[in-house]
This record gives structure tokens, sequence and C-alpha cells, in this order.
């Protein structure tokens, strides 16, 4: 009997909506399915999968878009992207399969996380989509009434102000957002810390000097 990951994933997105892709692959990153609407490049799926599965990435792209990793474990992948164009996250199937998940930009990746998981523990032989029930988490949001059917990641999306700052503004002003978030660049160095991340922490340790040494 095979695993009937369509209905299980048709179910995880009426659930939760701003789950608009999901794709499964084999541990060594091979695609085996995606949901209907998502087009990743095969080569950038398998790339985030042994980054995943590594567990020493500092970001992953797919599509043009960088997530920055917030978390990496066996079991658990939730990373962001910093300008605003969603979430990446992934889940483990009984079996080992990566079940990778895009999460649109207002999304609440924690709660998409724990969704795609419950999804993830019923692709295996006897699982069904009749078994998942949603998180209280995102049962309280507006996601269910919200339309992603046309849901894509986008590189480059289209400015929304009519603002004449440049580039280095517009950065500065974005490493401000993610800085000011609970979830954002605080969140991510404690989660190093408190997980002994030598590479970040170091990668931390040397940004630090140099903006101390560029500030004078």
């Amino acid at each position: 009997m095979s695993v009937d990951y369509g209905s299980i994933i048709a179910a995880l997105q009426q659930f939760n909506p701003s789950i608009a892709g999901v794709c499964v692959t084999s541990m060594m990153g091979k695609i085996l399915y995606v949901s209907q609407g998502w087009q990743p490049d095969p080569s950038e799926i398998q790339r985030a999968v042994s980054a995943w599965t590594g567990g020493s990435a500092i970001a992953v792209t797919i599509s043009g878009v960088k997530f920055s990793v917030l978390q990496s474990s066996p079991e658990r992948f939730i990373s962001t992207n910093i300008k605003k164009q969603g979430h990446l996250v992934g889940a483990k199937t009984p079996s080992g399969e990566c079940v990778l998940g895009f999460v649109l930009p207002d999304g609440a990746y924690d709660g998409a996380y724990m969704d795609l998981a419950r999804a993830a523990g019923e692709m295996r032989q006897g699982g069904s989509a009749q078994n998942l029930t949603m998180t209280q988490k995102t049962s309280d949001t507006v996601y269910q009434k919200t339309d992603v059917s046309g849901a894509r990641l986008q590189a480059n999306p289209t400015p929304t102000g009519g603002g004449a700052a440049g580039p280095d503004a517009q950065d500065v002003q974005q490493l401000l957002e993610w800085i000011n978030k609970t979830d954002g660049l605080v969140a991510y160095i404690q989660y190093c810390l408190q997980n002994n991340d030598a590479n970040r922490i170091g990668a931390f340790a040397r940004f630090y000097r140099s903006l101390r040494q560029a500030l004078g």
C-alpha cells in the first residue's frame, strides 16, 4: 500500500492555507511528491535537504529566495526570509523522508511547522488525512479564509513604496525590522548560543568585531 501524499497534503493545506506549497523528498533530497501549484527546482530542493540533514547551514535558497536558518535539527527545520518573502519549514516522516513547506510571509512559521509535522507523521503505511487535526495556533488565525491558490515564490517582489531610499538604506531598514521582531535576529542568536552552534557563534562574533571597527 502506497502513501497517499496527495490527500494528506490537501488536508494540511485546507487546515492551514498559509502553507502554500509542500514537497516530499527522499533522505537524499530526491523529490517524491510536490503539491499542485509549486514547481521548485529539484537541484535547489536537494541542496536544501542536504543543508538541513547536514545541520550546519546558515541559509538555503529556493527559487531565488534566500531563507535564513533559525532552527535545524534532525527532525525539525525552520527558516525565514528577512525581506518578508516567506518561510521554509521542514519535518520528517516516520520512515525518514523529508517534508518541506513554503509558508506565506504573513504565516506563523511555528504553527505551520507543527501542522506540517502532524501531516508528515501521517505519511506512512496506514496513515490517513482523516487523522489530521489543526493546532490551536492555526485555528485561531485568519488563514482559514485566505485564498492562496495563486501563491508563488517571488525572487524580485515589486516595491510597494514610492520612497527614494537606495539599496543600502533598504537593507539597513530590513535589518532593523529583523532585529525588532520577537522571533527575529535576537531569538536566532539566542538559539545559536543555547545550542552551542560554534559556526554561527563565530560568524556573529566576526560580524560584531567588524561592526565595532567600522563605527570606530
